[in-house]
């Protein structure tokens, strides 16, 4: 059993969010307050490819939003984040990790989290060519993917979201990559964050992937050259012979 994660190399294309929501939006929709609403920046864009932090709510405070450096590190770990993740890619985990990680497994009994976002982004291959889709909540609100966390000795938070097989539309878009992020609906946060909650109801949990009813549109190509987003770049773009959601 591999006690970290993924080793560099393969597919990895889920390491871009959004999370374009004010403050007031997002702990509208969560019922809950920032701790630091300080820290928090609605943006267009969040590259998982530098230190970054999310918004997310986590076992040991479920009544409040914190932030999470994005990138798992173990509890002991001492050097830099980047030193970590140009070995081990731990912006996400898939299912099957928490089966075969030591390190997965055990943050999926005693530590998962909500990891706060607006959107995230998958890619359809034609002709040669990569086409970006934008996915979000049909009400076009703030919502939630299914995450782990852990907790280092200096107190900082780090987070990874947890993947599973593309199903439905999403199926249809994705063509070189057949993982997507796990939405948590807002009836199943509480079990989700609970401590004393079956695994087997838990997987179940992760097995509901319809919980959040999603929509996805074409983006500008021009957002594999930006890492600063311009006002409309989610704005739908629409290509001849892509698939449409």
């Amino acid at each position: 059993m591999n006690v970290y994660c993924t080793q560099k190399g393969g597919i990895m294309m889920h390491k871009k969010l959004a999370i374009k929501a004010t403050r007031v939006e997002i702990e509208s929709v969560m019922k809950r307050p920032f701790v630091y609403p300080k820290l928090h920046n609605s943006n267009s864009l969040i590259d998982g490819s530098e230190e970054t932090l999310l918004p997310v709510v986590v076992m040991q405070a479920p009544e409040e939003i914190t932030f999470a450096i994005w990138g798992f590190l173990p509890k002991d770990f001492h050097d830099d984040w980047s030193d970590f993740q140009e070995v081990f890619q731990t912006l996400h985990m898939t299912i099957n990790d928490l089966e075969n990680n030591v390190m997965a497994n055990e943050a999926f009994r005693n530590e998962r989290c909500l990891i706060i976002v607006t959107g995230f982004f998958i890619y359809h291959m034609h002709k040669g060519s990569l086409y970006p889709y934008y996915v979000y909540a049909e009400n076009q609100k703030p919502f939630c993917l299914a995450g782990l966390y852990s907790v280092l000795q200096d107190g900082f938070i780090t987070t990874t979201m947890l993947t599973t097989d593309s199903e439905n539309s999403m199926k249809k878009i994705q063509n070189i990559e057949t993982q997507m992020p796990i939405p948590i609906g807002p009836q199943l946060y509480n079990s989700w964050l609970a401590d004393d909650i079956e695994l087997d109801e838990l997987k179940h949990i992760l097995n509901s992937t319809d919980q959040v009813t999603l929509k996805a549109h074409p983006i500008a190509k021009d957002f594999f050259k930006n890492k600063i987003m311009y006002e409309g770049s989610l704005d739908p773009v629409y290509y001849e012979d892509i698939p449409t959601w």
